[in-house]
């Protein structure tokens, strides 16, 4: 009873550009930092990659990666979190490396014990392989076990599969078989001389060749674990590795045995042919194939008279799969029942037919066999409204399908059938109410009812599999096609039938209006009354439109007159700016022509260079304010205000001034020694081009020798947080008439032209000036004399600000960083020849550079060169294709719109700007441009797109597009501070049998499943944060009042899988409310998953809540983890006895082992705490072994002391069953004790007895060695007969469940019939967790061998049962 209780216990100019790429260069900082963050949290691992087929390809950076290791590592990876450094060489090199510790892993190495000195083995094998030597199953020369019948045969091997070469060279050795070694580069040509009887056999892996195929294994010749190893000093790596295999057994053991089928079978199955498979190809030219009439999607005959359907797909592609150029003419007849169709087969008329049912008993009956399932239907049953029990009592048959015949008569047997000559006459006889009901399949049920508004159908539970028949005897050919099928795969028929679904229906126009009448009623109803309001609102609109255009009338009056004056204006503007055009644009026509001419005299060159470049600047100048003041006047110039220092202002002013006025030899005084707070909030551009133009006019309207001043005061007393500063600026040049001092701030006036005074300019300066103080809510005051000099004074109140620290200097952007250009690509797109030359020779230097005329030729070349190019050069005003054309088409193609563009133009139009920016352009530069500030820009844009390229790569995922787990740990660590007053929460979803989803529906359905889910998600919670937080979980972080109470939740979820992509889709959720934020995120999430694995048995509730009592039996589940090691060291596990006893003689005839935790004060851990756990994270392996060795022992010394002896069983886990090496350590330690076999039976649960090939090799191996086998816990929920009856167990107990319910009639038949069957089979009986006399008498009445319980005995400790064994 001790043992049953123990057992049942439960188991995350160009200024406002500079400025812009402050910003910009401020995002590429950030996100640097941000990828340095999330790059930290990887640990890098070099591991030693070799070229193996099929286990490890494309040893190569430049070659794609697969194989079994390769997907095995990334699993690993995905739960350790490693990132890869790939060391490639061959296998012994790499050996070495791991040796000596250069690298960190390897896969594909076995155990040795001297291996184990050199390396770390994890507690979990990677793969386990047998290898086998294949066959023709017709050839009978080779035989098992005879080692003479191999000799001089020649097998086959691939030359890349160092361990299949190893395994049979060993065999060869150790059997002295005299064979010849073939050695080949691929299967595929292994597999060629093979078919062609150039070898005898081949070697191959476990399982990889069909039974049907015609090729059988003969020898198995060696089996290998192999593991992933870590190098020596890396426990750290090995702790994690431990980890990850633990959680990869328990959770993705299915997955790895997928992976192990992908890979395991390259598969022979696809590429040999035995002898009988060749014979039959070789003699049959022809295939005549036939199939019934009228029965899509399977099969029917099209308007040209050509077979339709899945058949005439089916049979090409098969024998097209197979290996070889075998390429039969295919001929198809069409019968109209199938009757006939199966006749045709038996009269040799055809040689297959299709479709024809998989059942057995069906196929004896009509004379034909039956290939493997080509397509699974389901099967509706068709009845008439309204659903009553009464409706099968009559049901329709088509006496031309036999097939729905015999499945009527099977399920409905007493039903009346009626025959039809058609399916379509069936449908009618229903309608008509005839018939009650026929049965359909649910491929046909759509096109058949249709929208019959009487009839309906109802799913029934079976299933119809199609297959291919063929006459009896004919086994080469079903060979052949079975053959053919196994390599088109399970899904072949159900994807070609869906081909085929929509021709069974034509949908017409008249059955649309006929589904839809009332719709098509309601909107001719609202034509009839939009025609009569058509005519009502045309009266009002015609009198509406006289209106109007006596309005525009006056409006296009109004216009004239404006641009009547605008032309006059613009006249005005002319007559002033032309002479201050042609002057600097004359002087430097005059000096080039005066260059070309000076042949030979470069320093005179060199000086009429530098008057160009003079002259070019000042033209330059004069259209830069021509420009600003269209901007101020459009309202285009915003205000940049940013902490600045006054002082630094200044400086850069006075160097810029300074060169000017000592050109004039003038007195130049700076003071700014009445300032107290120099830390001010202000435009910094607009504030030092202020300064600029009063200062650069003082300059120019003061002679030579004269004197200008720049003081700056702050004056007393201001608003807190704000300073009142007055700016002086003062000459004593010529002074200013009264007449233009009325006028002065007017744009382009000037008090006398150039020509007159001297001087140019473009008058606007002061202009420019004004309109900046009036931005930053200032005044500007003028005081001026002729001939005694002006003095302006500027004032302006800016916010105070903190420190200096905080300053951003506007040419910050501009500076040119260090970069390494080389390999980098750019592309010029410019109409201009020149400028594409100068362009191109100044960058050509540092990159290499394509160019382009126009947009046209620039998009074929991007298109070209996509992947090599860093960035785009790009003009507005172009032929062909302009700018803004450009953008719009690369903008249509998400791969070139990822390169980036920066527009270089003559514009300096701000909506021009705003357009590129708005296109997708990440910068605009006006020209003429500043090279080194180009420099910049280039550099900055390079940088920050491969920032974000990094970026993107690590932060989403590539599948969904929802944050990795990585780039989650981190914004959510962001979130949770940022937001630290909120209240969050974390929703974590698990989808369940995931892997079977994809095995089931495909991949792309799988992936499907997980765009679904992340999308909802993100809907669902748009506050917050989602992940892929593992290959089929997701974690999602929310703040704010969210309703997460279960009703809310169990609709939410019943809502998600309502609108999946697959029916049933069963997702887990684990919810932690009101989240504690001191936590570190990965905690936070482990709680949620907490949440999970406490509903993981649980297949009625899919919605847990964490609480403190979940996270306090975690604590308590990893102390007693932690503490395994020691307490296995320290001996606290010991085995207590329970006594089994003879059910007449009632005297001790065995015991039974269960495991007890004695802790060191004395106190005892219950069983139900650590036995699950220690099952579901591996430890039990261990555990077992240790009561298994402690058994042994206590027999031993009972022999050494001469006492009595009986066999006591030990308990073996199923996780124990499933690990590598157990039967022969068990075996090591029996005879390193020196007891016999028959003293420690093994007990196996029936759960971990369900019957498979594993599992009857693990029993057979154990009894082969001496044990004897008792079936534990038999009738507990698992029973197996066939278990019973082919597992070797000697003894079989019965579950106290039974015993139980001994005492009621059931119960007691039950019991029973179990102990005459276990007599029959010649087993021993059981009785256990017996408790009452009446028990043990009902029991020895019924013949029950021996009885355990606590009638007679608790679990004793071993003093205590020696000294009852003794007294028996």
């Amino acid at each position: 009873m001790e043992k049953k209780r123990e057992k049942q216990t439960s188991r995350k100019g160009d200024r406002i550009v500079s400025v812009c790429m402050v910003l910009v260069l401020f995002v590429y900082l950030f996100w640097g930092i941000q990828v340095n963050a999330d790059a930290g949290e990887q640990k890098t691992v070099k591991i030693g990659y070799y070229e193996a087929h099929d286990f490890q390809e494309g040893a190569d950076d430049s070659a794609a990666k697969s194989g079994y290791s390769y997907e095995y590592i990334q699993k690993v990876a995905s739960y350790t979190g490693w990132r890869y450094q790939y060391v490639y060489g061959e296998w012994e090199d790499l050996y070495e490396k791991l040796k000596t510790g250069e690298i960190d892993l390897m896969a594909g190495i076995s155990y040795d014990d001297d291996r184990v000195n050199s390396m770390l083995f994890p507690e979990y094998e990677m793969i386990n392989e047998t290898f086998y030597v294949y066959k023709d199953t017709d050839d009978t020369s080779m035989k098992c076990g005879n080692i003479d019948s191999y000799a001089g045969k020649k097998i086959g091997v691939v030359n890349k599969d160092k361990r299949m070469i190893t395994a049979l060279k060993d065999w060869a050795k150790e059997k002295q078989a005299d064979i010849q070694i073939q050695y080949y580069d691929s299967l595929e040509s292994c597999a060629e001389d093979f078919n062609q009887k150039n070898i005898d056999a081949f070697v191959s892996a476990d399982n990889v060749v069909s039974s049907y195929t015609g090729i059988s294994p003969v020898e198995k010749i060696g089996k290998e674990a192999y593991y992933l190893c870590v190098a020596k000093d890396r426990e750290d790596l090995l702790d994690e590795l431990n980890m990850a295999l633990s959680i990869i057994t328990e959770q993705d053991i299915l997955d790895v045995d997928e992976l192990h089928k992908k890979y395991s079978a390259e598969s022979s199955v696809t590429i040999f042919l035995s002898e009988k498979e060749q014979d039959w190809l070789a003699g049959h030219d022809t295939v005549t194939v036939g199939y019934t009439n009228d029965y899509l999607p399977y099969c029917d005959i099209d308007k040209d008279g050509k077979a339709t359907g899945l058949v005439s797909d089916l049979i090409p592609d098969l024998f097209d799969a197979l290996p070889g150029d075998y390429e039969p003419d295919v001929m198809y007849r069409g019968y109209n029942s199938q009757n006939e169709m199966v006749e045709a087969l038996k009269n040799g008329d055809v040689d297959m037919i299709f479709p024809v049912s998989s059942e057995a008993w069906y196929a004896e009956q009509e004379g034909y066999q039956e290939s493997t399932n080509v397509v699974t239907s389901p099967i509706d049953l068709a009845y008439r409204e309204p659903y009553t029990d009464k409706m099968t009592a009559k049901i329709a048959v088509n006496k031309n399908n036999q097939l729905q015949y015999y499945y009527t008569m099977r399920n409905y047997p007493d039903a009346e059938i009626i025959q039809y000559d058609s399916i379509e006459e069936c449908i009618e006889a229903l309608k008509s109410g005839e018939v009650g009901s026929t049965i359909l399949s649910a491929r046909r049920a759509n096109y058949l009812v249709g929208s019959e508004k009487k009839l309906n159908v109802l799913p029934l539970e079976n299933t119809e599999d199609r297959c291919i028949g063929v006459a009896v005897g004919n086994t080469a050919l079903l060979q052949i096609i079975n053959h053919g099928l196994s390599i088109l795969g399970e899904n072949y028929g159900l994807n070609h039938t869906y081909t085929y679904m929509d021709a069974m229906r034509n949908y017409t126009a008249m059955d649309f209006i006929q589904d839809n009448i009332w719709i098509f009623t309601g909107i001719l109803i609202v034509i009839f009354l939009c025609i009569i309001w058509y005519f009502c609102q045309r009266d009002q609109n015609m009198q509406k439109q006289a209106k109007k255009e006596a309005k525009q009338k006056q409006e296009l009056e109004n216009a004239l007159t404006i641009a009547r004056q605008a032309n006059r204006a613009r006249g005005v503007f002319l007559r002033n700016m032309s002479h201050d055009i042609r002057t600097p644009l004359n002087a430097i026509i005059g000096f080039a022509k005066l260059a070309m001419k000076s042949e030979g005299n470069f320093e005179q060159i060199q000086d009429y260079l530098n008057k160009i470049s003079v002259s070019g600047d000042h033209l330059l100048a004069i259209v830069n304010d021509v420009l600003e003041v269209s901007r101020i006047e459009s309202g285009q110039t915003k205000l940049e205000e940013l902490p600045c220092n006054i002082k630094n202002i200044v400086d850069e002013v006075e160097v810029i001034i300074q060169g000017q006025t000592q050109e004039k030899t003038q007195t130049f005084i700076v003071d700014t020694s009445k300032v107290k707070d120099y830390y001010i909030y202000c435009d910094r551009l607009r504030v030092k081009e202020v300064l600029v133009n009063l200062l650069g006019n003082a300059v120019k309207f003061t002679p030579e020798g004269g004197k200008i001043e720049l003081r700056i005061i702050q004056n007393e007393p201001a608003p807190e947080g704000y300073a009142n500063y007055e700016v002086h600026v003062k000459d004593n040049g010529c002074g200013m008439s009264l007449e233009f001092m009325e006028k002065m701030f007017l744009p382009f006036e000037r008090e006398r032209t150039s020509t007159v005074s001297g001087i140019q300019g473009t008058g606007l300066g002061l202009s420019i000036a004004k309109q900046f103080v009036d931005l930053m809510g200032g005044t500007i005051e003028v005081t001026s004399k002729e001939k005694e000099g002006t003095e302006v004074i500027v004032r302006i109140s800016p916010r105070l600000a903190q420190t200096e620290k905080d300053e951003r200097t506007e040419n910050t952007e501009s500076e040119e960083k260090d970069y390494d250009f080389r390999g980098k690509r750019i592309l010029v797109v410019e109409d201009n020849e020149l400028n594409r030359e100068i362009l191109s020779s100044f960058l050509e230097e540092r990159f290499e550079v394509l160019l382009a005329e126009n947009g046209e030729e620039g998009l074929k070349i991007l298109r070209e060169y996509y992947r090599e190019l860093s960035v785009v050069l790009l003009d507005i005003c172009m032929p062909v294709c302009d700018g803004f054309e450009f953008l719009r088409r690369r903008n249509t193609d998400k791969v070139l719109s990822t390169i980036p563009v920066i527009v270089m133009t003559g514009s300096n139009s701000k909506d021009a700007e705003i357009q590129c920016l708005d296109l997708g352009a990440v910068d605009f530069i006006p020209k003429p441009y500043n090279f080194k500030i180009v420099m910049g820009r280039i550099n900055s844009v390079i940088k920050l797109r491969e920032s974000v390229l990094t970026l993107t790569a690590v932060e989403h995922d590539e599948l969904t597009g929802i944050y990795t787990r990585q780039a989650f740990f981190y914004h959510a660590k962001v979130l949770l501070k940022a937001k630290a007053e909120e209240k969050f929460h974390l929703v974590v979803a698990d989808i369940r049998d995931f892997k079977l989803i994809n095995s089931s529906y495909g991949d792309k359905i799988g992936d499907q499943v997980l765009c679904y889910l992340a999308r909802t998600y993100a809907k669902m919670m748009p506050h917050g944060l989602i992940s892929r937080y593992g290959s089929d979980q997701f974690v999602c972080l929310a703040y704010g009042d969210m309703d997460l109470s279960l009703d809310i939740m169990k609709r939410v979820t019943e809502e998600i899988a309502e609108n999946a992509p697959i029916p049933n889709l069963m997702v887990k959720y684990g919810i932690y409310e009101d989240i504690d934020i001191s936590l570190p995120v990965s905690v936070i999430c482990d709680r949620g998953f907490m949440a999970i694995r406490s509903i993981r048995d649980n297949y009625e509730n899919s919605i847990a809540y964490y609480t403190k009592e979940l996270n306090q039996k975690q604590m308590f589940d990893r102390k007693l983890e932690n503490r395994f090691d020691s307490a296995i060291r320290d001996k606290e596990f010991a085995a207590y006895f329970q006594p089994k006893y003879d059910a007449k003689t009632e005297k001790i005839v065995g015991a039974e082992s269960l495991v007890r935790w004695i802790n060191p004060d004395g106190s005892m851990v219950m069983p139900g705490d650590f036995i699950p756990l220690y099952e579901r994270d591996g430890l039990i392996v261990k555990l077992d072994e240790y009561i298994f060795r402690y058994v042994c022992e206590f027999q031993r010394e009972l022999i050494e002391k001469g006492q009595k002896l009986v066999p006591i069983s030990v308990n073996l886990s199923r996780v124990s069953i499933h690990h590598t090496g157990v039967v022969d350590r068990y075996v090591d330690i029996v005879k390193e004790t020196g007891i016999p076999f028959s003293c420690v039976p093994i007990e196996l649960t029936e759960t971990a007895t369900l019957n498979n090939v594993k599992i009857r090799d693990f029993t057979e191996r154990l009894v082969n060695a001496g044990f004897a086998l008792h079936m534990d816990d038999f009738g507990s929920g698992y029973s197996s007969l066939i278990t019973l009856s082919e597992l070797p167990f000697n003894t079989l107990k019965i579950d106290k469940s039974l015993i139980d319910c001994i005492g009621q009639d059931k119960g007691r038949m039950i019991v029973q019939q179990i102990t005459i069957l276990a007599h029959g089979l010649g087993m021993n009986v059981i009785a256990e967790g017996v408790e009452s006399a009446d028990q043990v008498e009902l029991l020895r009445e019924m013949g029950c061998d021996d009885i355990q319980g606590f009638y007679y005995s608790r679990p004793l400790p071993r003093a205590e049962f020696v000294e009852k064994l003794c007294g028996a």
